[in-house]
């Protein structure tokens, strides 16, 4: 999916371009030479990943593009810019790149949806100027669609592919399920002597996602591995005041995904990335390695000892739609017994979801919490259920019943993917066994399999979902 760089711009900050293209967005399709805009927006949890692939791959685009001095490439926050201060990984890697941030503790100069985005948005559309590109997921929010329209003309995300906005996006699909990073792809978007904080952010991603190469966790590629090479690289050369060729030097040792690659060589390869001291500029934190520059973001990530429960529940969150059935998962750092008790006991963490579902309009809610580890703890990490709506409370015990009998109703197009596999689910199942919290709220909880996550739980939801749906619709006829 990557373009010839015909007519490149001088060199552009990440700084600068952030706060060119939301001002070029805010003033709208009739200013300036500003003819058209592609949006570039992650996924609704708002994770890293997800701001600095939106960013970067924005950025890569504006410079490369056929024709930049009329289209804008804009990068979008999907969340509203209060709530950017929740995310302490973005905050440090984002203020160490030098970036300002305002009042609220948001980056001052990113644009945010929906609180600055949506009106702006009926002007761009209104004149049939806005087009729209998704990074780190790969089907539009019904919301964000509602706004900006689903145009949708280019893809890049690591995530199961739902095969949606084909016939827009038609071949800038870029689409690896296997990565552990939507910006490892992105990466190989960069210019030639790209800005070295570009290649900060990029990295600092990668790290977090990757959780700096840990071979424990496995959560990375042979194209994970060549990215940060390459990265490392160019970071070097800026060091010593090199120019980009140096930034290709053993990018290819570990190719783009693992054909011809053999996964022992891949492990090797990003052992030593692992343990390699990183460059000046990428020292996040006081991180001296890869390994580390993972820890210290991981690390903040998930400080959240200041943190209430509507603040954890809204913290990652993500929701999808099957059928007529609106579904939201809620991924929460810390233990269910934490959550339940920051809450207040199982109804006020009831009445919590309840309030936060019902404000995000779906009609079922679940909340992953992580693991725990506590001395007399489980072990394993939970899960909560809350139904929101009449439909909702039928879906919600159909939902833990087939989750409970899983992996028995997976079908194989599931139980095939790289992480359905990885995480045994075909096999093992999700280790599920829903009960009353307590016997008035109506909230159920359950332990989870620690190797269970978001990426393959709800896509399991959504199935199950479906399933129940054309089951209760055959009943009615």
């Amino acid at each position: 999916t990557s373009r010839p760089a015909s007519r490149m711009r001088p060199p552009l900050s990440p700084q600068a371009f952030v706060a060119q293209s939301r001002a070029a967005f805010l003033a709208g399709p009739s200013a300036g030479a500003t003819a058209s805009a592609t949006v570039w927006v992650g996924n609704v949890a708002g994770d890293l990943d997800t701001i600095v692939s939106a960013v970067c791959a924005a950025y890569c685009r504006q410079v490369q593009g056929a024709e930049p001095a009329s289209r804008q490439h804009v990068p979008l926050v999907p969340f509203p810019r209060p709530d950017f201060r929740l995310r302490q990984d973005a905050c440090l890697l984002f203020r160490h790149c030098g970036f300002d941030f305002d009042s609220e503790g948001a980056v001052e100069s990113l644009l945010y949806f929906p609180d600055e985005a949506a009106a702006p948005a009926e002007a761009w559309r209104g004149a049939g100027a806005l087009s729209v590109a998704l990074t780190d997921h790969n089907r539009l929010a019904e919301h964000f669609a509602a706004s900006l329209g689903d145009v949708v003309v280019e893809v890049i995300d690591h995530h199961s592919d739902e095969r949606a906005h084909l016939s827009s996006s038609g071949g800038a699909r870029l689409i690896d399920t296997s990565a552990g990073s939507a910006c490892s792809l992105v990466s190989e978007l960069l210019p030639p002597d790209p800005p070295h904080l570009l290649c900060v952010l990029l990295l600092g991603a990668i790290a977090a996602d990757t959780r700096g190469f840990d071979a424990a966790q496995q959560k990375f590629v042979g194209r994970d591995v060549a990215a940060v090479r390459r990265l490392m690289a160019l970071l070097s050369a800026a060091d010593v005041g090199g120019g980009g060729e140096a930034g290709e030097a053993g990018a290819g040792e570990v190719g783009a995904g693992e054909a011809g690659v053999g996964r022992a060589e891949v492990e090797a390869a990003a052992a030593d990335l692992r343990g390699a001291a990183l460059p000046a500029a990428a020292a996040v934190g006081g991180a001296a390695t890869f390994g580390e520059l993972a820890a210290r973001l991981l690390d903040a990530r998930y400080d959240v000892s200041s943190l209430d429960v509507h603040d954890l529940l809204r913290l990652d969150y993500k929701q999808a739609r099957a059928g007529e059935l609106e579904v939201g998962v809620c991924a929460v750092f810390v233990p269910l017994r934490e959550l339940i008790a920051r809450a207040g006991g199982g109804g006020a963490l009831s009445a919590a979801m309840a309030a936060f579902g019902g404000r995000s309009g779906v009609d079922v809610l679940f909340a992953l919490s992580a693991e725990d580890r506590a001395a007399g703890g489980s072990g394993l990490k939970g899960v909560s259920v809350v139904p929101l709506t009449p439909g909702g409370r039928g879906a919600a015990a159909a939902l833990a019943s087939a989750l409970e009998a899983a992996p028995e109703g997976l079908p194989p197009s599931l139980a095939s993917q790289p992480l359905f596999v990885k995480q045994q689910l075909g096999t093992d199942g999700f280790g599920i066994g829903f009960e009353d919290a307590d016997a008035a709220s109506g909230l159920r909880v359950s332990p989870l399999r620690n190797a269970v996550s978001r990426k393959t739980f709800l896509p399991t939801v959504l199935h199950f979902a479906e399933q129940h749906q054309q089951a209760a619709s055959g009943r009615g006829c």
